[in-house]
């Protein structure tokens, strides 16, 4: 019998009664766990989706009726009366104290403090020197323009005396033309 068997194993699935053609198994091994398998998934799936709804569904209940809570209850306030007291108590708070108007000095020529007149802290009169300035670019300028102004001066005299000398010589050939005119025809 173990011969028959396994014969028929050799030679392929065994024929159809009716029609001579050979049966195939529709159902394998195989195809069958991977049915089970994905029925399995499915119903993990709908577990999960079932349980994350009722799990929402919870919190949302109970975030209506907190709510609902808050909005229904009546606050509980201490109340007393007010008196005086007998006793001073100092309080002592952190603080800064700042200036309503603030003044930025500014030099009106760059340069640098030659001397200091007053010290921080001391008392100043309205239009009192605070500080001397010491500035040689400055001077340098102040130098130089003077210089430029005496020169321009001894121009200016020169010019005058040029333009005295000028008058003087044109009013002598005037004179002369006048003196001479009857002399030629």
């Amino acid at each position: 019998m173990n011969d028959i068997t396994n014969k028929n194993r050799q030679d392929g699935p065994a024929p159809d009664r009716l029609a001579g053609k050979p049966t195939r198994n529709l159902i394998s091994p195989r195809g069958s766990a991977r049915w089970l398998l994905a029925i399995g998934a499915l119903i993990l799936l709908g577990g999960g989706l079932a349980y994350g709804g009722a799990q929402y569904i919870a919190q949302r209940r109970e975030a209506i009726a907190t709510t609902d809570q808050r909005l229904n209850s009546v606050p509980s306030v201490r109340v007393a009366t007010v008196r005086p007291s007998d006793r001073v108590t100092p309080v002592t708070l952190p603080a800064t104290t700042l200036a309503f108007a603030d003044a930025n000095l500014y030099a009106r020529a760059s340069g640098y403090i030659d001397k200091r007149l007053v010290d921080i802290g001391d008392r100043v009169k309205e239009g009192q020197l605070l500080a001397s300035i010491s500035r040689p670019e400055l001077d340098h300028q102040i130098g130089q323009n003077e210089g430029t102004l005496a020169q321009l001066r001894h121009t200016l005299v020169q010019a005058q005396a040029t333009n005295a000398q000028g008058t003087r010589s044109r009013g002598e050939r005037g004179a002369i033309k006048h003196r001479g005119a009857g002399i030629f025809p």
